[in-house]
């Protein structure tokens, strides 16, 4: 459907030697001119970022296996690592904005040639889209007043920006789709909309220059997947019905926003979930993971006008969205590669904690006595991490008892293996509020109080100040398809 692979055999070593001092010298020169004040660090870093994109785009014309991009993207997620540590670089690192942009970008390099390497035509355009749409975006956007700025999670945008890099995105889409062979054009179309949709919302919805890593990996996970499933004549009405339900899942995730289960930018995160979650599940992983969404913002709203304490914001943003759901959705992507059975209970497990986890939190606002630390059983604030109640132990044990049973009516699984998905939900939820009692951070205001997130005049007074919410539950949702794995391996 796409033409074959352009694979140029070459001397790889000496590319990869040529390309590493290349983009080092890069680097010593950005520091140059930063020194001579000849230009500003972030028009610097902008010019730096396109070299160097425009280079690494083209990895599959310059090297012949994987091997060796792989190894110098990530010598330069070290490099860069390095240098933020020890304000190296600064030309490119000196921003008025804090970015880690230097890091995420060579990640995402290195992820993106490990893993699809043969899809050379969709590496190109990923690093392209990146490369050139973000900067010109960057570039625009930095010109225009601050009134019409905007921000969606954390990183602020304008709209003229957002507007420059979408029609960027579009334009290399367009002359990338010249290597398409026999797709006709309403399909090539749409699949150049909807993956200039997506790299966009991808990008509006970033945090310290995150938008480095997402966009191209949102963009070449969506180009894969529509290429495999839809870009040919036979599949049209297909494509149209993909198009029809990622419509549905919209509107209703808007719908959540507005009724405030979701920000905007958990909105828009969930969306680009929802859209990756068409492509490369089946029924069985969406309606696990609807089922999740779907009874937990009931519940919530529900209890919401019922709890007898105050507690954590259950308006979630996007990181809490992708603590939540991201490795659902990543193991789901890799049953969609690997059709080993073994992933579809790995991600029942993995919904089932994600989905024990916040019913344990949403039932235990309905407790009228202190909770008490998981581990030292001493009454502790409502709403801290690792504090429990029987309400929310209940609560818990139900909302894992339901995904066990759900997986059950797709698999008909034995018994064992139904309690099996319910004990790793269960404990992998009891994880969490381990995590969050002993490694969380907290934090003791002047006033005496003790919270998690830290403000004016608070003092850390236990944990780790890396360590908050969203990290221990993404732990926690790793923890349930972990404790799954050690079962098919050691007892089956």
């Amino acid at each position: 459907m796409l033409s074959d692979s352009w694979l140029v055999f070459a001397p790889n070593f000496i590319f990869l030697l040529s390309a590493f001092a290349l983009i080092l010298s890069l680097l010593v020169l950005s520091n140059f001119m930063h020194n001579k004040n000849r230009i500003s660090p972030e028009v610097n870093r902008r010019i730096i970022h396109i070299i160097v994109g425009l280079l690494i785009s083209f990895s599959p014309l310059i090297f012949s296996s994987n091997i060796y991009p792989t190894i110098l993207g990530v010598l330069f997620v070290l490099v860069n690592l390095i240098s933020v540590k020890k304000n190296a670089f600064y030309g490119i690192h000196s921003q008025e904005r804090e970015s880690y942009g230097t890091i995420y970008f060579p990640l995402s390099y290195s992820i993106i040639v490990l893993f699809f390497w043969d899809k050379s035509i969709f590496i190109t355009l990923s690093l392209l889209i990146l490369a050139l749409s973000d900067s010109i975006a960057g570039h625009i956007g930095s010109r225009n007043n601050s009134w019409r700025d905007f921000k969606v999670w954390y990183d602020r945008k304008t709209y003229v920006g957002t507007f420059a890099f979408l029609s960027t995105t579009i334009i290399i889409l367009f002359f990338g789709s010249f290597f398409f062979k026999d797709v006709p054009y309403l399909q090539s179309l749409l699949f150049i909309l909807i993956v200039a949709f997506f790299s966009t919302l991808s990008e509006i919805t970033s945090k310290k220059g995150s938008d480095n890593l997402s966009v191209p990996l949102i963009s070449i996970l969506i180009m894969i997947a529509l290429d495999e499933k839809f870009l040919s004549d036979e599949n049209i009405i297909m494509f149209l019905i993909f198009i029809g339900k990622l419509f549905l899942i919209t509107f209703f995730l808007f719908i959540s926003y507005k009724i405030k289960v979701l920000s905007l930018s958990g909105f828009m995160g969930a969306t680009i979930m929802g859209c990756l979650l068409l492509l490369y599940g089946y029924l069985f992983h969406f309606i696990l993971l609807a089922t999740f969404f779907i009874l937990s913002s009931t519940l919530s709203l529900a209890i919401k006008k019922l709890r007898f304490n105050k507690s954590k914001n259950s308006n979630r943003n996007v990181m809490q969205v992708i603590c939540n759901g991201g490795i659902p959705l990543l193991i789901c992507i890799i049953s969609y590669f690997n059709t080993n059975p073994i992933f579809q209970y790995l991600y029942a497990a993995s919904v089932a904690t994600v989905m024990s986890d916040t019913w344990a939190t949403e039932f235990g606002k309905l407790s009228r006595s202190r909770p008490v630390s998981i581990t030292s059983f001493k009454s502790v604030p409502h709403g801290l991490s690792g504090g429990i109640t029987l309400y929310g132990t209940l609560g818990s044990l139900v909302g894992s008892c339901i995904i066990a049973l759900l997986t059950n009516i797709f698999f008909n699984l034995e018994v064992h293996l139904i309690l099996v998905v319910f004990l790793c939900g269960f404990f992998g939820s009891s994880i969490d509020s381990i995590l969050g009692d002993k490694l969380q951070r907290k934090y003791q205001t002047l006033s005496g109080n003790v919270i998690e997130n830290p403000e004016k005049g608070s003092k850390l007074i236990s944990g780790y100040k890396l360590i908050d919410n969203n990290l221990v539950n993404f732990i926690a949702s790793i923890a349930g398809p972990l404790l799954m794995y050690l079962y098919i391996i050691i007892i089956t």
